[in-house]
This record gives structure tokens, sequence and C-alpha cells, in this order.
């Protein structure tokens, strides 16, 4: 046998097929993804660890106290609510639509475009689909002999091709999402500067104009500059995330709870404080949340009280409370460390009115 047969069967022997494994043993590939963990995932990266403990901060500051509503959202009145929302988080009772046979005259075929057109339909824009990738490592460990085989039957069912170990979360989003808002408003002031040196330019051609009896159409060479546009950076804060969670699976397989991490990405994305999730049960009652749904034990939830928490301009750090206005705000400290997007480059046509600006103000000089 050559060395390089042996060089080869030794790498072989060195690769782990993680597919086998959980064959063999019922212990699913993501478990074995290291640092998951939201407190471990950023250690070598020291910026976007700062980042995050700042972020937090911010989002618990200004978190409103728990609200809830006990419900039944096919007879609730919604009139009840008193302000629109920022944030809606929907959890449908996926056995409720199961026991109504909604897609039994329904085509067979790909069933994605549905949700995605209702999504539509709403007025939403798809923007992201965040993946569960669930983990089943506490099941591993408290049952040693545990094997693929011995999996509970709900798991393969006869719709099923493969182990289904992912949940899909869909982002629907409304209107246009500017982003790098620092550079961006720098791009504005710019901008705007020019502006005030064009409307100058202008009143000195005028007066030479006057003086030296030029011809008016000297002075409509320049062309204003796209007006001021406001950027949705102080609504929100994109890329501090990945489209991926990896966590463990609920101990009941039937149990349709949601990781924790799920409401963490929503509240450092979107700086809106007035956040709602429909379908909720009492494990989902959180802080910064109004949770309507029938299987919370009781109803916690003035409509007055909870309209004046939002009430006002004013937002972080000017408010470290949950007193006052409907966005969390931020700081220099975050501005500066979160990830922004490119700058625009700059248009031919603002390229040439930068241009016959330099050179009206070459004449001028002359």
């Amino acid at each position: 046998m050559s060395s390089t047969e042996l060089g080869r069967r030794g790498r072989d022997r060195l690769l782990l097929d993680y597919s086998q494994h959980f064959v063999n043993t019922g212990e699913r590939p993501q478990n074995f993804i290291r640092d998951v963990e939201p407190e471990k995932r950023f250690n070598a990266y020291f910026r976007l660890k700062e980042l995050m403990e700042l972020k937090r901060q911010v989002i618990r500051a200004r978190a409103t106290p728990a609200q809830c509503i006990r419900a039944d959202l096919r007879t609730f009145d919604w009139s009840l609510l008193p302000c629109l929302f920022d944030v809606i988080l929907v959890d449908p009772p996926w056995a409720e639509y199961a026991e109504r046979c909604v897609g039994a005259k329904r085509p067979s075929e790909d069933l994605r475009p549905w949700s995605v057109q209702q999504i539509m339909d709403w007025g939403f824009r798809r923007c992201e689909d965040i993946c569960w990738v669930k983990t089943n490592k506490s099941l591993a460990r408290s049952n040693p002999a545990f094997e693929a085989a011995a999996a509970p039957a709900v798991l393969r069912d006869e719709s099923s091709y493969l182990h289904r170990t992912t949940e899909h979360c869909l982002v629907g989003i409304k209107g246009l999402v500017r982003r790098a808002q620092v550079q961006q408003q720098q791009l504005d002031l710019q901008q705007q500067q020019l502006e005030l040196q064009q409307q100058q330019l202008e009143l000195q051609q005028q007066q030479l104009e006057l003086q030296q009896q030029f011809r008016s159409r000297s002075a409509a060479g320049i062309q204003p500059c796209r007006p001021f546009q406001p950027r949705d950076g102080h609504l929100i804060h994109a890329n501090l995330d990945a489209d991926v969670i990896v966590s463990e699976e609920p101990a009941d397989l039937f149990s349709t709870e949601k990781p924790a991490e799920l409401y963490d990405i929503i509240e450092r994305f979107c700086l809106g404080r007035r956040r709602l999730e429909l379908f909720g049960l009492q494990r989902n009652v959180r802080d910064g949340w109004l949770t309507i749904g029938a299987a919370v034990r009781e109803t916690c939830f003035n409509p007055q009280l909870y309209s004046s928490w939002f009430s006002g301009d004013v937002s972080y750090p000017e408010a470290r409370s949950y007193q006052g206005g409907r966005l969390l705000g931020s700081t220099e400290e975050i501005e500066a460390l979160r990830p922004k997007s490119p700058p625009r480059e700059v248009r031919p046509q603002q390229q040439q009115q930068q241009q016959q600006q330099q050179q009206q103000q070459q004449q001028q000089q002359q």
C-alpha cells in the first residue's frame, strides 16, 4: 500500500459523519455546533459583545411592564386596543387549524407561496426568514440508550420524508428601510451644504447678471439636489443578528414554545416599543410586550395607562424608564459599533452637478 493511500485513508478516518452518527444514536448534527448560546457567541468578537451589552441595557431600561389580555381572537373587539403597534408576533394555533382541515381542498404542490402571499395581502413585504434549528442534547443526555429508532412516531408520520428539526419565522415589513443612518446622515448634511452653496451661487449669479447684463439663462444650469429625506435608522437596526437560531427543542414534542432568543432578535432589530403578540400563552407574557390569547390566565391591561407610556417624543438616553416616547432610542456608542451598509455611490447626475459647481466657483474667483 502506497503512502498516498495511507494518507488518504488516515484523513477519511478523521472525518466526522454527523449524519451517520444521528442514524446510529439519534443525536442531531446541530448538537455539536459550538458557542451557540447568546452569552458565548461573541466571546471572540469584542466589539459585537460590547454592542449587544449596550443594546441590552437600553432595552431593559425602556421595557414596559408585561401586559396581557385573556380573549378569544375570533371574537375579540380590536377597538379596545388604544394604539397601533410597531411589532406584531403571530404564532397561530396549528393544532386548531389541522382540526378544521383547512388544506383539504388545496392542491398538494408547494405550499410556501400561500403564507408569503398572505403577508403581501396584508401590505407587508417579506424581508427575512428566521430559521430555528432544534437540538436534542437534553434528550440524549437524559437517556444514554436513546436511539433514533426509539424516537416518537410524531417525527416520522406518513407525510414526512425527513426528520423535522427546524421551524421558520417569516419576517414582513411595511415601507422601505433606509439603512446606514450615520453615513446617510453625513451624505444628507453634505447635500444640504451643497444646496446652500447653490443658493449662494444663484444669488451671486443674479448680481453678476444685473451688473454685467448677462443673459438670465446663465444661472439656470444649477439644478437643485435631491431634497433631504429622513432615514429609518431611528426605527430599525439591521445586521445585528443572524437569521438562524440554534437552541434546544421543548421536552414536550407537541409544545409550541419558541426560543427566547426570537424575542431578543425582535427587540434588537426594531426600536419601536409597542409590541404585540397574538395567540400567546401564559409563558409568553414578557416585559415590553402585550400578549393576547385564550390561554392567558387573566387580563392585566389598562388601555389609558398603556397609551400614556408612549406619549411624547423622548427616547433613550433622555428617557431612562418605560415612561414616554414610542421609540427605544440609542447612544453614540451603539451607533459607532453597530454594523451599517456601505455608503451609496455618487450618481452620475450628482457628480455632474458637483463638477458644474466647482467650475462656477473657479469662474467667480477669476
